[in-house]
């Protein structure tokens, strides 16, 4: 992230808090103009569902990225709740598919990682991916997330076909054997997708980030998970197109998180072009083909 000029915006944040909170508004001054949305604000919903703005100096505390890693499973398994996607998993759970019974039992996750950064790597994951797979995010965050892979069968051609998606953004699902910090494997059902959240309006380039949706299929039949995976594939797109405001806020935050955390000295070298600006977008696009698609 150290190499994305970025600028922040100038309004004061109410009701800040002494102490800690005090030097995350000086490192805040310190990256202004130097780290940048043009917009100030990014809209989603708290978890009660009432509609939230935040501003960019308070989607950069790691304090708010804290909070925000945790709120998205509620918010997951809100979504999860909605009639259509409910619908659809007890379609498929009175069909027989485990599989389902993996998502309506909320043992999902979302992980997000920046694909423009060297190694790709996780700049956000929710609180259950830490349940999930045994690491705590501060073991993760700036890492490839290839250290669930370690030790493991990898498919040739999933992991050709996964490569290609994190360079383009399109949609990738497969079944992944991964291994838990405690050693212990696991199958881990991975849903991929791009989302442009910004774009430049000097040069039109896209920032977007790449969201994984991970379900532990472990105890699932995989010869059922293997023969639906295009229905897997469309109920969790239905559950990161209910989240996409709040995958949007993960990453924006995510992405400013791992901002503070480069050296001043790296940050005080960045360029302070005022047109070398993010301008957010008022909707989030899901990539398609390199593309960008409406969610």
């Amino acid at each position: 992230m150290a190499g994305r000029p970025t600028q922040l915006g100038d309004g004061q944040l109410a009701g800040m808090a002494v102490g800690d909170e005090e030097a995350e508004v000086e490192d805040m001054n310190c990256i202004r103009s130097k780290l940048g949305f043009c917009s100030q604000i990014t809209e989603g919903s708290d978890v009660s569902g009432v509609s939230t703005t935040h501003s960019l100096e308070e989607l950069s505390m790691p304090s708010f990225y804290a909070r925000h890693a945790i709120d998205i499973d509620v918010m997951a398994s809100r979504v999860v709740g909605e009639t259509s996607i409910k619908e659809a998993i007890r379609a498929a759970v009175e069909q027989g598919t485990s599989w389902a019974e993996a998502v309506e039992d909320g043992n999902f996750c979302v992980s997000i990682a920046d694909p423009n950064a060297d190694d790709i790597p996780l700049i956000a994951v929710s609180k259950k991916f830490e349940t999930i797979t045994g690491y705590f995010a501060s073991e993760v965050l700036g890492k490839n997330c290839r250290f669930l892979n370690a030790g493991c069968s990898c498919d040739p051609v999933n992991l050709a076909n996964l490569r290609a998606a994190c360079a383009s953004g399109d949609p990738f699902t497969a079944i992944l054997e991964n291994r838990r910090k405690s050693g212990e494997l696991f199958l881990n059902l991975l849903d991929l997708r791009g989302l442009t959240v910004a774009r430049s309006p000097s040069t039109g380039e896209d920032l977007w980030f790449l969201v994984g949706i991970q379900v532990d299929v472990t105890h699932a039949d995989m010869l059922d998970v293997h023969a639906n995976l295009a229905d897997i594939h469309a109920i969790i797109s239905g559950i990161q197109a209910g989240l996409v405001e709040e995958l949007r806020t993960l990453a924006v935050a995510g992405a400013l998180r791992s901002s503070l955390e480069v050296s001043e000295s790296q940050l005080c070298e960045a360029s302070g072009n005022s047109t070398n600006v993010w301008c957010l977008l008022p909707t989030p696009a899901w990539r398609l083909g390199g593309v960008n698609t409406l969610p």
